[in-house]
């Protein structure tokens, strides 16, 4: 949105723009007017010489110039209206546009004191650390007020200190997701793969953009995702991780890897799943929320794939190890 500042001289120059072409359609049409009565006055019309066809030659040209002046009144009334009109529009486009900054001006206030107060949750009028539920609901209505820049370091903090349990981090971390800003995005990403393995918890939560693959995430989030997830697999040893839920991330890589196209990032997804994929020899048809994955397809495809970039080749050298192979 546009200052108001901006908007007055935008619309102040658009506005004497307008009348100046206004004023100038009048003085030529004044011209023209002038021109015309002097051609006419040049070739004699005016001339009247007492006889009866000098008379009606004079009253001709009379009644032509009649004409022209009640042209041209109706002319210069038309581009006087229009003038007016316009001039009226461009106030009540002004006033728009004034109230609707004045209205965002003011939205912006109570969002940054529904801000504070939020953040003032985090503590008791003693001083003391409130509860879980309440920090928690302060959270949440951060990032219903659009403030995901302080939800995500208030969140990188709290898993700094293993304050906050992991599923309310990455309920947390999908609204930021979901925000449609890629630097918030690529933000929420970072935490997921900085606290990967906090998150890998006896029953794995993830975000639902990552598990359906959104094709709106920008391109770093679609990196670093696969990352993350490898680092959940590798931060728990294998025989302490029960199928089901292992199946949880192997779902979202393969659905990740299916989705995406040919190039480095894929070639990156296909050489963890390859590995991950070795560790559960005895998993096939497993159910993606938009379709249903053969393991053993991937298995095949994903054989020969190398990692390219130097955090996809770490991981794949963890999960060997991990994996035992």
């Amino acid at each position: 949105m546009l200052p108001i500042s901006n908007s007055q001289d935008f619309v102040s120059r658009f506005a004497r723009g307008s009348e100046r072409a206004i004023h100038i359609a009048i003085f030529a049409i004044l011209v023209l007017f002038g021109v015309f009565v002097l051609a006419l006055y040049e070739v004699g019309f005016f001339q009247f010489s007492g006889t009866d066809p000098s008379s009606k030659v004079v009253a001709a040209a009379l009644a032509l110039v009649g004409g022209f002046v009640t042209s041209a009144v109706s002319i210069i009334g038309i581009l006087l209206k229009h003038s007016i009109d316009r001039q009226a529009e461009n106030r009540l486009e002004l006033e728009a546009r004034r109230v609707a900054a004045l209205q965002w001006e003011a939205e912006q206030r109570l969002k940054q004191e529904a801000a504070i107060r939020a953040v003032q949750l985090f503590s008791t009028g003693t001083g003391a650390a409130a509860p879980n539920i309440q920090r928690n609901g302060a959270l949440f209505a951060l990032t219903s007020l659009g403030q995901y820049d302080l939800t995500l370091s208030l969140v990188a903090e709290l898993l700094n200190n293993e304050t906050i349990d992991p599923t309310t981090a990455v309920n947390l971390i999908e609204r930021a997701l979901q925000s449609g800003q890629d630097v918030v995005q690529n933000r929420a990403a970072d935490l997921l793969l900085a606290y990967a393995k906090s998150m890998s918890t006896p029953r794995v939560v993830l975000p639902e953009s990552i598990v359906s693959l959104d094709s709106n995430l920008p391109v770093h989030v679609q990196e670093s995702v696969p990352i993350a997830l490898a680092k959940m697999i590798v931060a728990r040893p294998l025989r302490k991780w029960d199928k089901s839920e292992a199946t949880r991330i192997i779902v979202a890589l393969a659905g990740n890897w299916i989705r995406l196209d040919e190039g480095y990032t894929k070639s990156d997804v296909g050489a963890i799943l390859s590995k991950i994929l070795q560790a559960f020899p005895d998993q096939d048809l497993v159910s993606h929320p938009t379709m249903t994955i053969s393991l053993d397809a991937i298995r095949r495809d994903t054989a020969d794939s190398k990692a390219h970039s130097f955090a996809a080749q770490q991981i794949c050298e963890e999960l060997r190890v991990w994996a035992g192979i």
